[in-house]
């Protein structure tokens, strides 16, 4: 690069400049610059407030420019100004900054450069610690890196951190549910389909010589076939087909089949009933407010933060959760003045809010305006006379103005009400500062029905959601009505249809398709047994697409699943190889 510049050394600048241009474009992108106004947002961002994040996006730009001139003692000054200010915005993560560093980390890991990967890691862990990206960012740099067991190591580690979210738990759960619901319901059927590739021939005989009892042969042989597929004219005609046939069957099994259809019936008409509840759920979980509320009890400065919180006030302008949360964020930040409006709209249209009396007391006792302090403590302790926090701090105002009685008689009275607790307040607090409560966030499951009923988030049944069960019920009642009917005509009831075949045909059908022999046999647990072991593993890889999350910039890698769905195949075909071939020495 040298001898190259030697020649045209003005050429360089223009690079240099559009880099730097670049690497500014760059950090002012990042979603904690997102210093919006008022209007855009609906929460009140103070200058003070401002100011700090407008701090963040330069300790951003400083923290990229160190990390590409390679200066981990620039970067980690940065770092540690970063972790400063969210401290005094009241947070205790800055998720996106985290994010942003590890995908950093990722990519100089690619380009073989581990050293600074490591040194990047380092300081997004400390903004985002215990997280499950940072630990899959881990994994990633370790396997650019060359260390595959280091890899794997916080591979499991990073899905071990993601089951133990609660959010993400449940995530999991839903996809869980939805994977299995859909296995089962395809086994199901691949099931009913084996079933009558086996006693088809004897159900259409059946409906044949019912119907040749009025009719002449070719005219019963068009009704019967008729009788057969016609719901498959229907709106989705498989599955009714599928519905109809096990009805059909029915008479044609052996006890072990008749079990597992029952079962199977069962699930049919329950699966989709469960899947359903799951979805409302999931959009409740994902939505903008109800992740800007994970966001508030985790303390993570996310940048779209104030954007959603603003949303949930908007859709919930009425409840009090929600004016105490977002009371509650502006108190966090510092911004009292902001919270004691909140606090006191709050009060005027329900005055008997516990936790806005206590957190104006507060607003009150640090303006040294004791006498104030102490009247909302008063009413907070007449509307909740069980209130230690509330004696408590009267007794810290009492003492405050030197009335020193009161203050021994609230203090005594705080701790009749509640001793532990008042023992862990005069242990960890300041005896000068009053104690105060996020009622907002202990309000977060009473905000999330309120939302759930705006937005119309129903969990509860409605009739729609029966109509799957209702069917399996028609289903089942068809298949008795059948039995009776060909019981009167004399029809019969084949249990095992096994047949002689080669010696090389037997041992195909026992490697490939186990559960063509079970079914012939009348074995109606093996049979189920052999069509959902082998789909199960077909359909592991595409439980990946039923997991959702919120988006990150290092998401979760599932080509493990794919990797695990070949090897247990092909384990699967060499037990039945080997168990073949014993059966047949």
């Amino acid at each position: 690069m040298r001898r190259l510049s030697a020649g045209r050394r003005r050429t360089p600048r223009r690079p240099v400049r559009f880099g730097l241009l670049a690497l500014l474009l760059f950090a002012l992108a990042v979603p904690l610059a997102a210093q919006v106004p008022v209007a855009a947002t609906g929460i009140e961002i103070g200058p003070a407030v401002g100011q700090n994040l407008v701090r963040l996006q330069e300790l951003w730009a400083q923290w990229v420019t160190a990390f590409y001139q390679g200066r981990p003692d620039m970067a980690e000054a940065a770092t540690r100004e970063m972790e400063r200010i969210a401290g005094q915005l009241g947070m205790r993560q800055l998720p996106d900054l985290a994010q942003a560093m590890a995908a950093k980390a990722v990519d100089s890991a690619r380009s073989g450069d581990p050293e600074r990967a490591a040194w990047a890691l380092e300081m997004a862990d400390r903004l985002w610690p215990g997280q499950p990206e940072i630990a899959l960012a881990h994994s990633r740099v370790a396997a650019a890196s060359g260390a595959p067991l280091a890899a794997l190591r916080w591979e499991a580690t990073g899905w071990r951190r993601l089951a133990g979210e609660p959010p993400a738990r449940r995530m999991l759960w839903r996809a869980f549910v939805a994977w299995t619901s859909a296995l089962l319901l395809a086994a199901a059927g691949l099931y009913l389909l084996l079933q009558f590739a086996i006693k088809g021939p004897n159900v259409y005989r059946n409906l044949q010589a019912l119907c040749a009892r009025r009719l002449p042969g070719g005219a019963s042989h068009a009704v019967a076939f008729a009788a057969l597929v016609w719901p498959l004219a229907l709106p989705g005609g498989l599955v009714w087909w599928l519905l109809w046939i096990s009805a059909l069957l029915w008479v044609h099994s052996s006890l072990s089949e008749r079990w597992v259809q029952a079962a199977l019936w069962l699930l049919a008409g329950v699966m989709p009933v469960l899947v359903a509840q799951q979805i409302p759920h999931s959009a409740l979980e994902l939505s903008p407010p109800a992740r800007a509320m994970a966001a508030l009890q985790a303390g993570r400065l996310e940048g779209s933060l104030f954007t959603d919180l603003g949303v949930l006030r908007s859709s919930l302008p009425q409840s009090v959760g929600v004016q105490l949360l977002v009371g509650d964020l502006h108190r966090h930040l510092g911004q009292w003045e902001y919270a004691r409006s909140v606090y006191r709209q709050l009060l005027e249209a329900h005055p008997g809010t516990v936790d806005a009396l206590l957190s104006l007391g507060a607003f009150h006792a640090r303006q040294e305006e004791y006498a104030t302090a102490t009247q909302y403590y008063e009413r907070a302790a007449t509307v909740d006379p069980n209130s230690a926090a509330a004696y408590y701090n009267m007794s810290l105002a009492y003492s405050e103005v030197y009335q020193f009685d009161e203050s021994r008689q609230a203090l005594d009275k705080a701790r009749r009400l509640d001793s532990q607790q008042v023992a862990e307040w005069v242990r960890t607090g300041d005896r000068r500062r009053a104690v105060v409560f996020d009622g907002g966030l202990a309000r977060v499951r009473e905000i999330r029905s309120e939302l759930a009923a705006v937005r119309g988030y129903a969990t509860s049944l409605r009739l729609a959601d029966c109509l799957p069960l209702a069917a399996t019920l028609v289903c089942a009642l068809l298949a008795l009505l059948w039995e009776r009917l060909l019981r009167r005509f004399g029809g019969g009831r084949p249990v095992s249809l096994a047949t002689a075949r080669p010696a090389w045909l037997e041992w195909l059908i026992g490697l490939v398709l186990p559960a063509w022999r079970a079914a012939e046999e009348g074995a109606g647990g093996r049979a189920f047994a052999g069509v959902i072991g082998p789909l199960a593993l077909l359909m592991l890889p595409f439980a990946s697409r039923l997991a959702v999350f919120p988006p990150a910039a290092v998401t979760v890698r599932w080509q493990g699943l794919g990797w695990a769905s070949v090897f247990a195949i092909a384990l699967l075909v060499a037990v039945r190889a080997w168990r073949e071939r014993r059966r047949t020495r």
